[in-house]
């Protein structure tokens, strides 16, 4: 019995939120916990770059979408893209290379 109502409640939640999470699945996380997983890849959209700045000097970043990074060329520092979000936060940035940097190219 409480299986079926488990499986019940289960079946309601997954077509709640397929309504509202359009491509994307429930997959089981433990046995009574379901998370939601993409199965397109969000890709990040470059036109929001005008609301966007370094976290560190405030100043413009440029896209680096073979990388998927956001770069700050004043200072040198690369912020990572997952799953399409910035992570616009200081300790998340890399220092880039000499290589890597548009100036030496």
């Amino acid at each position: 019995m409480l299986q079926t109502v488990r499986r019940t409640a289960t079946q309601s939640l997954y077509k709640g939120l397929s309504q509202i999470a359009e491509g994307a699945r429930l997959v089981p996380v433990s046995n009574s916990s379901l998370a939601l997983q993409h199965s397109a890849s969000p890709h990040f959209d470059p036109a929001i770059l005008r609301f966007l700045v370094c976290p560190l000097t405030k100043g413009d970043l440029r896209y680096d979408a073979s990388k998927q990074e956001l770069i700050s060329e004043e200072i040198n520092v690369a912020y990572p893209i997952i799953d399409g979000i910035a992570r616009l936060v200081p300790t998340a940035g890399r220092v880039m290379e000499a290589a890597e940097s548009p100036a030496s190219t």
